[in-house]
């Protein structure tokens, strides 16, 4: 059992007093601003090229969409607190950042550095890189704030082999760890998604890429639980269809996507699509349970009637029949039937379609919708975080601060939670760390200086705390 209440993969004790590091006049804490421990919280950090900043709206469009997720509090209250916090905004500009490839195009840039270095060298704020706690050995301020925030950074185009290749690499972003455990960094190319869609206003655009960055981060796929991008059943930014926002989709009646969203549980009720044996009778959809899905239209691929031609058409999720191709038809012509059983590959996009599908060959595939909102993880790894020492939300091993227990968890945490009182500084270790801190609370008269919870702070206080910090922990 966890004490991270609201399943955020934020300890209710980093929540309430900050997460605890070491510095040169003792234990620190790092204050989450804003954090709930009823209420999930997400941190990212943003840093950004000097002239290339994203629009502020973008990263308001990404937080709304957040706060109105259907997901569940303690409190009540659905939804996600995401807070972007905007850092420095004058890091060297660089027109042609170099990457590692163009299907893989994390920085890789002997001017600007490589996905690795330009995280550990601008992460952070000026003022915390510049205090002694940053890097200080044990438990470093740095180490604290990792196990708590993202990073992004906003930069200008990929290349790949500039200058020997003029041609521009055709990411948007790209983020740093994806299935299946997530990541904790995303890059944001802002001068390339300025030249594309121009349909949507520029904030849009940013917001659009800015979410699918994050959702590689909270372990997404551009098939939600796979990596099968294009699919027509899967209606999430995390999808090129809808990721690369073009004309089609920005239709007032396809309202949902004009602003960007991760695939919700009504999703679920759109049917798996086995590409050896469609059923052109059952549409995508059971036809019920929809939601706000019931009207939307999504593309899928077609044969054109010669090897390797394709055609692109759009379905309303709601349709009871469609015409995937012609049985046994090696192109996959359509016939203007709704009634066989057909093979086609619905997600081998043409080339230049102004559908960003996937534009190879991948016959034979199952397409399954995702529910996004039920399976992110907002839990940074410790490993990915690079960072040691603090208890995470996986031990069993807590100080119950006063607040991170409602009475309907005494009893199961009472069995199941390994509970040191005096170590106040829950570093597991009782020491000089834990009396300086039980001091300052007792001078300032906190609930936690109130040691023995009696409503004054007096000697016994005191007293009862040194018995239990001489008796020792389990």
């Amino acid at each position: 059992l966890s004490t991270d209440l609201d399943d955020d993969g934020l300890p209710c004790q980093w929540e309430m007093s900050g997460i605890p590091y070491d510095s040169p006049s003792g234990v620190q804490f790092y204050p989450l601003p804003g954090s709930d421990p009823d209420h999930k919280n997400l941190y990212v950090e943003v840093d950004s090229m000097d002239t290339v900043a994203l629009e502020p709206n973008a990263f308001s469009m990404v937080e709304q969409a957040f706060q109105a997720a259907p997901v569940s509090n303690p409190d009540g209250v659905s939804g996600i607190h995401l807070q972007f916090i905007l850092d420095q905004s004058d890091l060297l500009y660089k027109a042609q950042i170099e990457v590692q490839s163009d299907e893989n195009p994390l920085p890789d840039d002997p001017d600007i550095g490589s996905d690795f270095s330009i995280r550990l060298n601008h992460f952070g704020s000026a003022a915390e890189q510049t205090d002694p706690a940053w890097n200080m050995q044990g438990r470093s301020m740095r180490e604290a704030k990792q196990a708590a925030f993202r990073y992004m950074y906003v930069g200008s185009k990929g290349y790949h082999d500039y200058p020997n290749n003029p041609q521009d690499a055709k990411a948007l972003g790209v983020a740093h760890g994806a299935l299946p455990w997530g990541g904790v960094s995303s890059f944001i190319y802002a001068d390339k998604i300025a030249e594309t869609l121009p349909a949507l206003d520029l904030a849009t655009k940013q917001a659009f890429t800015v979410m699918h960055e994050l959702g590689h981060n909270l372990g997404l796929g551009h098939g939600g639980g796979d990596r099968i991008n294009g699919k027509p059943n899967y209606p999430s930014v995390m999808n090129y269809l809808l990721n690369i926002n073009y004309d089609w989709c920005c239709d007032p009646s396809h309202g949902f996507m004009r602003t960007p969203d991760y695939a919700r549980a009504e999703s679920m009720n759109l049917r798996t699509l086995n590409e050896l044996g469609l059923v052109e009778a059952e549409g995508l959809s059971a036809g019920s349970g929809l939601g706000r899905y019931g009207s939307f239209q999504m593309p899928y691929a077609v044969g054109g009637g010669a090897p390797n031609l394709r055609h692109v058409r759009t379905a309303y999720y709601n349709a009871t029949a469609l015409d995937f191709g012609m049985p046994f038809s090696p192109n996959g012509t359509p016939d203007g039937a709704r009634g066989d059983i057909v093979v086609q590959d619905l997600n081998w996009f043409p080339f230049g379609s102004g559908f960003n599908g996937p534009t190879q060959m991948s016959s034979g595939q199952e397409l399954a919708p995702f529910d996004d909102w039920g399976a992110i993880s907002l839990r940074i790894d410790t490993d990915l975080a690079e960072h040691t020492g603090s208890p995470h939300p996986s031990s069993s091993y807590y100080t119950l601060h006063p607040g991170c227990l409602r009475q309907d968890h005494i009893e199961e945490l009472a069995a199941s939670v390994v509970i040191c009182r005096p170590d106040l500084n829950s570093d597991t270790m009782l020491n000089n760390f834990d009396v300086s801190r039980f001091t300052e609370e007792y001078n300032n008269q906190t609930s936690m200086g109130d040691y023995n919870n009696d409503g004054a702070w007096d000697f016994f206080d005191v007293s009862t705390f040194m018995t239990d910090y001489q008796a020792g922990c389990p």
